[in-house]
């Protein structure tokens, strides 16, 4: 169950990321806190991330050279 959650906090994470960036006033504050709060659930799952950080850049690289499985 660790490994799908992680999957869903990376989701998440770059989502409060793209928030900032997008974003102003204090929805930006609600961001950045969210992002904060999301990366110290990444560090507490820890290893399990290794597994969503894999299928993500699995994806990307599928991405960047149009490979389609």
């Amino acid at each position: 169950i660790l490994y799908a959650n992680g999957v869903f906090v990376l989701i998440y994470f770059f989502v409060g990321l793209s928030g900032i960036k997008l974003l102003n006033k204090i929805d930006k504050f609600v961001s950045i806190l969210a992002t904060f709060i999301l990366g110290i659930v990444i560090v507490i799952i820890g290893l399990d991330m290794i597994y969503a950080i894999g299928i993500f850049l699995l994806f990307f690289v599928q991405y960047r050279n149009k490979i389609i499985l």
